[in-house]
């Protein structure tokens, strides 16, 4: 059966350089072509946790990441 399944996208800055830890994705199921930004903006040793709750029938992101 279909259905949430609670899986999670962990951004994590690890280095005090000035720069946020930034992860552009697409999903399967939502936003067709354009990406969708998860940006950490709490700062070194911080991690953003986005809950993406993809289809376990299939769901998938795919992702691109940067220092910003």
């Amino acid at each position: 059966m279909g259905g949430p399944v609670g899986d999670h996208l962990l951004v994590w800055d690890n280095a005090a350089d000035g720069h946020s830890a930034v992860v552009e994705y697409l999903r399967n199921d939502e936003n067709g072509d354009d990406y969708l930004r998860a940006w950490n903006y709490y700062g070194k040793y911080y991690k953003l946790d986005v809950n993406m709750n993809l289809d376990r029938d299939g769901g998938y992101i795919s992702y691109r990441w940067s220092a910003a």
